[in-house]
């Protein structure tokens, strides 16, 4: 992944994701929260280990689509509703840069919410 323009013709969940993920690099953000609100998806940011704060509101409709895109970035196994599938995203901006999120998919339905923890090297 790149900081540069998407590629023509990419699916638009796959630019959200990325998006959220380029943001919260530019952000210097240490975790990432996405969960269902109450009309839309909340995507929340937070650095240092200070509080989340409200960084976007997506449709509430792409909700999954995001946690599945999310999941297939992380190679995350099936999981069932029960239990917390765990994995990591490597990311790499503008050809150079390296970061690492572990991320987290929990709950079920109305509670599921994804955190990522960016992995300090």
């Amino acid at each position: 992944m790149t900081d540069e323009p998407s590629a023509e013709g990419e699916h638009p969940i796959v630019k959200l994701v990325n998006a959220i993920l380029l943001s919260s690099v530019k952000k210097g953000a240490d975790a990432i929260c996405i969960r269902r609100g109450g009309a839309a998806a909340e995507v929340e940011f937070a650095s240092r280990g200070g509080p989340f704060e409200h960084e976007l509101a997506p449709p509430l409709r792409l909700f999954d689509a995001i946690v599945r895109r999310l999941a297939v970035m992380a190679s995350l196994p099936y999981r069932r509703h029960d239990e917390v599938a765990r994995g990591t995203i490597h990311l790499v901006v503008a050809g150079e840069r390296h970061y690492r999120w572990e991320i987290e998919v929990g709950g079920q339905g109305d509670t599921t919410a994804v955190v990522l923890r960016r992995h300090l090297e």
